[in-house]
């Protein structure tokens, strides 16, 4: 608190909050989706979304990127504060792959390597 002229003047917190975020890097993440042999895995469908963030309030509608894999089985998206991301990893003929990931840096790479389905039984009554 500042005192001046003998008028007490607080510090902006508000604005303070806001050049913090404005300051804040945002994480690059890059998916590399595999095959069970360790190949690039081509057009598979990713979701990421942010499930927490480590630095200020979680936004009402939190950060989320659809899209596929490229030719390299790779996906890349900006944007991301630190904090958790879900990354899922749909791909025809493989076991849907869902896991939560920590991302600290400003450069994060997450390794899926798919699992071929399970198998199945179905009993109707």
């Amino acid at each position: 608190m500042l005192l001046l002229a003998g008028v007490a003047f607080a510090p902006a917190q508000k604005a303070q909050d806001k050049d913090k975020k404005a300051v804040q890097p945002t994480v690059r993440v890059t998916l590399m989706v595999q095959d069970p042999k360790g190949r690039p895995f081509p057009n598979a469908s990713v979701v990421m979304k942010q499930v927490t963030v480590d630095v200020g309030r979680m936004p009402k509608h939190a950060f989320t990127a659809e899209l596929h894999t490229d030719e390299k089985g790779q996906a890349v998206v900006q944007g991301f504060d630190t904090g958790v991301v879900l990354v899922q990893v749909i791909a025809h003929g493989y076991q849907t792959y869902g896991q939560e990931f920590i991302m600290k840096d400003a450069d994060e790479t997450v390794h899926v390597k798919l699992s071929p389905p399970k198998s199945q039984v179905t009993i109707y009554h």
